[in-house]
């Protein structure tokens, strides 16, 4: 209890906005944090809580590290499924890069890696939670069992919210058993023949749960423009599945399974140049699409597509004010992921609400964050 004590002091005596971190690899993502917010770290209120493997359920707190879950879950043949990323960030106590991430910082963003398709979302994988409100209430909401609410779900409110409705606590996640089999297939394919290989291969309701496509090269792996799939599930359905691929693309092959697994895990933790390269001015935007909208309008520009192409990764100079607009068109939704170090105080760097979903958003905040002091401005500018 000595460290909720400290948070809850801190809340309730703090005279200026406060800002949550854990590990503090998520920094760059959404608008940036005033420079005079509190800080309030929440990586030492680490460990799980309960976890039974036979109902594929854990209680973790926020300050628990991804991996050490990931670790504890993956000895019980068990995942979260999503592919949260776990980003490079220094270690405060050896001053060495390494993978990192909490779960509070998972929760709060909720980004999700290659195998959101298959898996589900971060989202759908919160059970329950408890949160500190800004009068320093301790707030539960929904449970440790699937169909636990009735009524509106508050918990699943919390994803993606970037910490603005709360001090996430203890989260109920649902996990997931690992893949009986899983094969990775690289067949070579220009844009527009991606999207139709794409679309054929989830209508033939085959088991993949990643894809992967890039016109950049993909240093020490692939040349740029190949197209690769994951197949996952028990042993008959991935070698019908194989069988299948082979038949439809004659020059489709097998991935050795130390380098897809090296793959799949750079590109769930955007270790590769594509994530990583200055951007020269510009924009990587994260884009998503509803399933089976191609997106051809902009296939000139440097892009990576993954989720069977509802997620497209775009690097480009373009207006923001522009693409926003052009991504909502097409049914979709944009989010400026990264900026270049000249334009890193570019504000509203998610979709801009409508009036009736920002009435709503302000209202949830006054209820769930009264005083206004919950990272203000993260996620959007009027909260």
């Amino acid at each position: 209890m000595e460290w909720l004590d400290y948070a809850k002091s801190k809340i309730l005596n703090s005279k200026k906005p406060i800002t949550f971190v854990g590990h503090n690899s998520k920094f760059f993502y959404g608008n940036p944090p005033r420079k005079d917010n509190e800080i309030l770290n929440t990586s030492g209120y680490e460990g799980v809580i309960d976890y039974d493997p036979s109902e594929l359920v854990v209680v973790v707190r926020c300050g628990t590290s991804i991996t050490k879950l990931e670790s504890l879950l993956a000895s019980k043949n068990q995942t979260l499924g999503f592919d949260p990323p776990r980003f490079l960030a220094r270690s405060s106590k050896t001053n060495k890069l390494s993978p990192s991430g909490t779960i509070g910082g998972m929760v709060a963003t909720g980004l999700e890696g290659p195998q959101r398709i298959f898996n589900g979302s971060c989202r759908e994988a919160v059970l329950g939670l408890s949160i500190l409100n800004s009068d320093g209430e301790l707030l539960k909401f929904g449970g440790t069992v699937i169909k636990n609410v009735a009524g509106y779900d508050i918990s699943r409110l919390h994803v993606g919210a970037m910490g603005t409705l709360g001090l996430i606590l203890d989260i109920s996640l649902r996990v997931k058993p690992l893949p009986m089999t899983e094969r990775t297939i690289a067949i070579p394919a220009k844009f527009f023949q991606m999207i139709q290989i794409v679309n054929n291969f989830f209508s033939d309701y085959l088991p993949i749960s990643s894809t992967s496509w890039t016109n950049n090269s993909v240093y020490k792996f692939f040349e740029k423009e190949m197209l690769i799939l994951r197949l996952s599930g028990p042993k008959k359905s991935v070698a019908k599945a194989l069988e299948h691929i082979f038949r439809c693309q004659k020059e489709a092959y097998i991935v050795e399974k130390e380098r897809a697994d090296s793959f799949w895990n750079l590109l769930r933790d955007q270790r590769f140049s594509f994530f990583t390269a200055p951007l020269g001015g510009g924009f990587l935007w994260r884009v998503s699409l509803p399933f089976g909208n191609d997106f051809v309008s902009l296939d000139k520009l440097d892009q990576w597509a993954e989720w069977g192409n509802a997620l497209r990764w775009v690097r480009t100079d373009k207006d923001p004010e522009w693409f926003f607009s052009f991504i909502k068109s097409q049914g979709g939704n944009a989010t400026i992921y990264r900026v270049s170090e000249d334009l890193i105080t570019t504000q509203d760097r998610f979709t801009k609400p409508e009036w009736i979903e920002k009435e709503l958003q302000t209202k949830i905040k006054k209820k769930l964050d009264p005083k206004f002091i919950f990272n203000p401005g993260r996620l959007y500018s009027f909260i």
